[in-house]
């Protein structure tokens, strides 16, 4: 699902993206083709007029003089003297000459000589463009008509535009490579920005299923339990009944946790955690929780010993129930990892210029892998050797209790780490800022 999703997204963006690049671009086209017809054709009118000025202001043309100046403006220059051809234009090739009557036939039909506009400065002219069946190619022309005591001379300027058509051409051509390769580029940031967008998503997903099957799996055992024992109630004997009653309600008990849990995890993901923060004397509440679990210690034969500060703290603004809660995980997590005539250590810091809190859990049981230090706060995670040590069924947070934990702490704005203890176990770390 998530491939086609991520293949869809990918087209949709990079399309999109792609789209609007080629659309500016050809956009961008027209208006620089535009500008540079344009100016392309005012470059001609000015150095046409330049030429003519030249023309009316010598008495005589010679061949020399109008080849170079075909030669300097790559022109071609038909003139003629009362209707009579020079020798320059009979020197001409023949395709030349084709393509002058063409030009002249097209300036007599469009821009008849009475149309042809009167300049205080230069001869009467018109300039055009007009396309050649002979060269098939287009061309800039100008008309000019100078009237002397000999008679009327009449001045034909052809320049062809295939030089700025090549410049068009090769202009078109680099934008194609470059909307291709942005194109490419564009592609290719899609397909790896959308799978990053994808990979939470997925990671997401991968985890509710992960979570609705450990919580079936944890859901079957108990079911099974009551269920074997109601089926041993309606057909045992009376004297067990009461035992096996005993039984349902333990189990009862331990699916409602599970479900307070799993409704505690809920509310996280869905930012719906309460946290009621009030002035808390966080050393009273730390020496409390300890009191409340010396009896659980000493039932397993462990040292549990507690660290406060010397000085009295500051009050901590805090959920007071969400704390002693975190406490109360992270040390049933220690006595439940702990085997007997171990220790359990819980520590008190505060750190004055810092205005930070630390709470730290050491015990001596059986330590976590670094390998495991990322994956103990997902959630029903447990390693294997806790798995193998303690019974799930003595297992009142169903590997759902320092995911509960990492919550509670993230949501006061803290940070909560594990380590290793020196001389073998777990330190569980607390910062509160």
């Amino acid at each position: 699902m998530f491939r086609k999703v991520h293949r869809r997204l990918v087209f949709l963006c990079a399309g999109v993206t792609i789209f609007i690049l080629l659309v500016m671009s050809m956009l961008y086209l027209c208006i620089s083709e535009r500008s540079m017809k344009e100016n392309q054709f005012l470059f001609f009118q000015n150095h046409v007029s330049i030429l003519l000025s030249n023309i009316e202001q010598q008495e005589t043309l010679t061949h020399q003089w109008l080849a170079q100046a075909e030669s300097n403006g790559r022109y071609l220059i038909s003139i003629r003297d009362n209707q009579t051809p020079l020798l320059h234009d009979r020197l001409k090739q023949d395709s030349d000459i084709l393509l002058l009557e063409e030009g002249r036939t097209y300036a007599r039909t469009h821009f008849p000589p009475e149309t042809a506009r009167l300049s205080p400065f230069l001869p009467r002219h018109n300039e055009f463009i007009f396309d050649s069946d002979t060269k098939q190619e287009t061309f800039y022309g100008c008309q000019a008509f100078i009237t002397r005591k000999q008679g009327q001379i009449e001045i034909l300027i052809l320049s062809s535009m295939e030089p700025l058509n090549r410049q068009i051409r090769s202009h078109r051509a680099l934008f194609l490579l470059i909307d291709t390769a942005a194109s490419l580029c564009l592609f290719l940031f899609a397909w790896y920005f959308t799978r990053k967008l994808l990979l939470p998503i997925e990671d997401s997903r991968r985890k509710q299923n992960e979570f609705i099957a450990a919580a079936s799996h944890e859901l079957r055992t108990p079911l099974a339990v009551l269920l074997s024992s109601l089926s041993v109630c309606e057909k045992g004997p009376e004297q067990k009944r009461m035992q096996f009653m005993e039984i349902i309600r333990s189990e009862c008990l331990r699916m409602s946790r599970l479900v307070d849990d799993m409704l505690t995890l809920a509310k996280a993901d869905n930012h719906t955690l309460t946290i009621r923060k009030n002035p808390v004397e966080l050393d009273t509440l730390v020496l409390n929780t300890y009191e409340a679990f010396l009896p659980v210690a000493a039932e397993k034969n462990i040292r549990f010993q507690i660290s406060l500060p010397e000085q009295s703290v500051p009050a901590f603004s805090c959920d007071r129930d969400r704390i002693v809660q975190l406490l109360e995980i992270l040390l049933h997590n220690a006595v439940s990892y702990t085997p007997p005539n171990g220790q359990i250590h819980l520590c008190l810091n505060h750190h004055a210029k810092k205005g930070t809190f630390e709470i730290r859990v050491e015990d001596s049981g059986i330590g976590v892998p670094d390998e495991e230090k990322e994956k103990i706060f997902q959630r029903f995670y447990r390693s294997d050797k806790a798995r193998a040590r303690q019974d799930k069924r003595k297992n009142d947070h169903f590997g759902l209790g320092l995911s509960i934990a990492a919550e509670i702490v993230r949501a006061h704005k803290g940070k909560i780490s594990v380590e290793d203890r020196e001389g073998g176990g777990t330190v569980f770390v607390c910062r509160f800022f």
